[in-house]
């Protein structure tokens, strides 16, 4: 990946290209280290149970769940599904035909013993990175966040414009 960054040339597009892909690059990269925990789920899978936790008591639907994790309804119901034949999850019907996803002791048993595991492989990751660092790189990436949404926005407004 360090070519990518030579190839970027000193002007805003080849850099704004540069940081594009390399998110893309970066995806994958940190999805084969986690990957690599030994444990029963995926990343993919793990990042769902993590987010079904910060729910609370509060039960999301697949709906709500999606949306926490930027994903698709169908994308989380597959994720979902594949958690409930493992035995993480159970679904439940909730209000207007809305399925619900909840937890099961199996799901928050295994997260307590996978966390230090999972937590670990984190302070490697950011070993280099000093307090100032995460800070800043906290702050540019809730910024690009921002942007993101923002692009989503006005790109669904153009879309409902043209139908």
């Amino acid at each position: 990946m360090s070519e990518l960054f030579e190839l970027a040339e000193n002007n805003r597009q080849s850099k704004s290209d540069c940081i594009f892909t390399s998110f893309l690059i970066l995806h994958n990269q940190l999805s084969t280290a986690f990957d690599k925990i030994p444990g029963e789920l995926s990343t993919r899978q793990f990042m769902t149970v993590l987010m079904l936790i910060r729910f609370g008591e509060k039960v999301p639907t697949l709906t709500e769940l999606g949306k926490s994790l930027c994903c698709s309804r169908q994308n989380v119901k597959r994720i979902a599904g594949d958690l409930q034949k493992l035995g993480f999850v159970e679904f439940e019907q909730g209000k207007n035909n809305a399925i619900l996803v909840k937890l099961t002791p199996k799901a928050r048993a295994y997260t307590e013993s996978f966390l230090p595991d999972h937590n670990a492989t984190l302070q490697k990751l950011f070993a280099d990175f000093s307090d100032t660092d995460i800070n800043a790189f906290f702050y540019i990436l809730k910024k690009f966040q921002k942007s993101i949404e923002n692009f989503a926005r006005i790109e669904s407004k153009g879309e409902a414009q043209t139908e």
